[in-house]
Formats: C-alpha cells, sequence, structure tokens
C-alpha cells in the first residue's frame, strides 16, 4: 500500500536501494504505516525477520548500516528538511 511513498522518501533522503538495509527499512516503515501504531522497535525488528526469514539482529545490525551510510553519503539537505 504505501512502497511508493516509502520508497520515494527514502530515495528523497539518499538512502542507497543497494543493500539489504534499505529493504529492511522500507518492511519496517510500512508497517508501521499500515498498522499505524507506535511499537516497539523490537517489535518491529521481529516482524521483518520474519518477512525476510532472517533473524532480529541481521536485520538492526543492516537497518543501522544503512542509516549511518545515509547519513555519511545521503542527501543532508532533505534529511534535515524532514
Amino acid at each position: 500500500m504505501f512502497v511508493a511513498q516509502t520508497s520515494e522518501l527514502l530515495s528523497l533522503l539518499g538512502m542507497s536501494a543497494k543493500g539489504k538495509g534499505y529493504h529492511f527499512v522500507r518492511c519496517a516503515i510500512e508497517n508501521i504505516l499500515t498498522y499505524q501504531y507506535q511499537p516497539k522497535i523490537l517489535t518491529v525488528y521481529q516482524f521483518v525477520a520474519k518477512n525476510y526469514q532472517t533473524n532480529v539482529p541481521c536485520v538492526e545490525r543492516n537497518i543501522r548500516y544503512a542509516i549511518e551510510r545515509t547519513w555519511e553519503c545521503g542527501n543532508l539537505k532533505n534529511i534535515y528538511l524532514i
């Protein structure tokens, strides 16, 4: 439902779509928007891990890395704007 908007937002921020972290971030955002709730972060990681058939530490590590890379190489103007 929110795939296009989420992808557009992440692209606007300059997040690279090449890594797993991008897909994990997109899945997490879409889950939160779809169900319109404020879950604990562990619940989000568990949801993403289940969808991608991986484990929670892998999800957390890849999301953290994607965010770090976006801060380093992304569009800082748009990051600060948002």
